[in-house]
């Protein structure tokens, strides 16, 4: 019966390969990266999995706003297009009363066609 390593190609016969011979350290390379992957996570820089901003502008009218993330970088976001945690399901611009300007916020990103855009917004005092 396999392994589980022998399966996806970490067999016996691996350590003769002359692809090994030139790299030795290929054999583990597989569970170095899923060990350094699980150390990456600061939960301290990214506590509840978000990126740290501040709302910079918020126009309730039109339904959009920018971000300052802790780096600088000033990322947009509209509604509907932006999902409020703790905000009640249904209306136009559900969650806009839980944020104003100046917040300190979590918040998570995704690729538009416009580019860079805020897709999750996670008010401070949700975060608890």
């Amino acid at each position: 019966m396999q392994t589980p390593l022998e399966l996806i190609g970490f067999g016996r016969d691996m350590e003769r390969s002359p692809a090994n011979a030139a790299f030795p350290r290929r054999r583990g390379m597989l569970l170095d990266m899923v060990v350094a992957n699980e150390n990456e996570y600061d939960s301290e820089r990214f506590p509840g999995n978000f990126y740290q901003g501040m709302i910079l502008k918020l126009d309730r009218a039109r339904g959009r706003g920018v971000v300052r993330s802790h780096s600088g970088k000033e990322i947009p976001f509209e509604f509907p297009f932006v999902a409020v945690v703790g905000a009640p399901i249904g209306g136009t611009m559900p969650g806009i009363d839980l944020i104003r300007e100046g917040d300190i916020v979590g918040f998570d990103v995704g690729w538009t066609s416009r580019g860079l855009r805020i897709t999750t917004i996670q008010p401070h005092a949700a975060a608890s």
